[in-house]
């Protein structure tokens, strides 16, 4: 499997956090009315605080754990690569990591995207619809994989939350689709709340 980490605390309606990826030192993101810097580390952690809302997040940077089936999708699928595409022997595996976008291969089969491209700006981000927590990504329509939602309120304790998957449309690229795994945790309910992504190879 894989694990894809997001956080937020608090919210304002349509609000959107995206993930980003940096290969050291710190990061930034921007959504709705306020800022985030950060920096990354085992474990790290930033908080920014505004006139409406405040923000903490948490990442790891170290690999994650990984499911692997044989005869699974991804192997058939990292073997059909363009020469230019396929990343470099003792970096083909599922939880590999080949750029330095901080996306394993196998999130990256799952996604829809080339593990050569960097792609940190594709990565699942956290939102708020109607109310409840959700994550939101662009996924292809052809791998062979399943995608589960983890809540925790600590960064320690994780605990797997139903949800429904709800097409939005096409990706940007026509190839891809939209999903949003919509959970039923009100954001109004919680002060501080994570939800990770597990993606676990079917």
């Amino acid at each position: 499997m894989s694990l894809w980490a997001l956080a937020a605390q608090a919210h304002e309606q349509d609000t959107r956090i995206e993930s980003q990826v940096v290969a050291s030192g710190g990061g930034y993101g921007s959504g709705g009315g306020y800022a985030l810097n950060g920096t990354l580390g085992q474990p790290a952690a930033a908080a920014a605080t505004g006139t409406t809302v405040a923000l903490q997040a948490g990442f790891w940077t170290t690999a994650p754990d990984v499911v692997v089936e044989p005869d699974g999708g991804f192997h058939e699928w990292m073997d059909s690569l363009p020469p230019d595409q396929q990343p470099p022997p003792g970096r083909r595996g599922p939880g590999d990591i080949a750029t330095g976008d901080g996306m394993t291969n196998l999130l990256k089969y799952a996604l829809g995207l080339p593990p050569m491209t960097p792609a940190a700006e594709a990565a699942p981000a956290v939102v708020v619809h109607d109310g409840l927590w959700g994550i939101e990504l662009e996924r292809s329509t052809d791998a062979a994989v399943g995608f589960h939602v983890e809540t925790s309120q600590d960064l320690t304790l994780w605990e797997e939350e139903s949800h429904s998957e709800n097409p939005i449309g096409p990706g940007a690229d026509g190839e891809r689709e939209r999903v949003l795994l919509l959970t039923g945790v009100s954001a109004d309910d919680v002060s501080r709340f994570f939800l990770r992504l597990r993606v676990v190879m079917e």
